[in-house]
């Protein structure tokens, strides 16, 4: 995996490098970092600037699940909450954020209902199941309301729908699946 994070400056010249580096599996990424909760594995890249830290697992199987919309599809969304919008897999204990907006600064978009989120893919064990929530939270970051799970069982292809209900509103998740190419299947396509 290749990293290159910079700061854009008005012209190229002014741009400054905060981290150029590449990680290698089983290198930067091996079992020795693992945490050992659904084969996690953990690296930190670093710089005089800034860290990034990568958390990485191996998915046997996996597809791909991209969240199109989240959107409120009964009532509204209160102007003074913050919102988070979490997904996760059945095999991995780890939450992938969609958006965290607890502030309150973020407002779901009122003449549609939509919410903006601002991370749209998460790779899916095929036997497994896609985990999607929505909090709800006082803009001191105090949680207000945390909606019901729910979890989507993955397809090859095509779309589902999902659905988180909270005390003042319904949040509907739109997702279609696609299916990520695997070795074999590239080998045999001589690829």
């Amino acid at each position: 995996m290749e990293i290159q994070l910079k700061l854009k400056g008005r012209t190229e010249p002014e741009d400054k490098d905060l981290i150029s580096k590449v990680l290698v599996y089983g290198r930067e990424f091996g079992s020795h970092n693992s945490d050992g909760a659904g084969h996690l594995v953990r690296t930190t890249c670093s710089s005089e600037f800034c860290s990034l830290e990568f958390t990485s697992a191996l998915i046997a199987g996996a597809v791909e699940a991209t969240i199109i919309s989240v959107e409120v599809i009964q009532s509204r969304w209160p102007k003074n909450l913050g919102i988070r919008v979490v997904s996760g897999t059945a095999g991995t204990d780890e939450d992938f954020i969609l958006l965290d907006a607890r502030d309150g600064r973020f407002r779901v978009d009122l003449a549609d209902g939509l919410i903006r989120h601002s991370r749209h893919i998460v790779c899916v064990e095929q036997d497994g199941g896609l985990k999607l929530s929505v909090e709800a939270y006082k803009r001191n970051g105090d949680i207000y309301e945390g909606s019901a799970v729910t979890v989507l069982p993955p397809k090859r292809f095509s779309a589902s729908l999902g659905i988180c209900k909270l005390n003042f509103c319904t949040v509907r998740f739109t997702v279609a699946w696609s299916c990520l190419a695997n070795v074999g299947d590239l080998k045999s396509h001589g690829i």
